[in-house]
């Protein structure tokens, strides 16, 4: 629907398109980000930015670093803002009742990785523990 009418409005409502997402149809739900999109189809919709999600810890998340640390450069050679999902998602971050996905050392770490592939906004959760930081 947004491909129909982005040209039209571009000008008046600046708009970010979200690459990748999590296909939730397959049981059991992996953690991983699949392509939907590409910058190129983002930036010839009239799109200001692109984002996408990164699950750092999960199976794949080398593969996802790879692809959006390339579309990231992509978007920035084209003049477009970049913002990060930057999640953890490994089941070895929880343990003796503590979840470590909300840690300040481990999230702390997910938004240097984020800096690092060119994200210029992340968005990550708020640490509730390991210092709250």
């Amino acid at each position: 629907m947004l491909a129909s009418v982005s040209r039209r409005y571009a000008h008046r409502i600046p708009f970010l398109v979200k690459l990748n997402h999590n296909e939730t149809l397959s049981y059991p739900n992996t953690y991983d980000q699949t392509l939907y999109a590409s910058v190129e189809q983002a930036f010839n919709m009239g799109a200001v930015a692109v984002g996408a999600t990164i699950y750092f810890g999960s199976e794949e998340s080398r593969r996802q670093i790879e692809e959006i640390s390339a579309a990231f450069e992509r978007a920035h050679e084209l003049g477009m803002v970049t913002v990060l999902w930057a999640y953890l998602r490994n089941s070895a971050f929880k343990k003796d009742g503590v979840d470590y996905h909300v840690s300040a050392d481990l999230t702390g770490q997910a938004n240097h990785l984020a800096a690092t592939i060119g994200a210029d906004i992340v968005k990550q959760k708020m640490a509730e523990n390991n210092g709250r930081l």
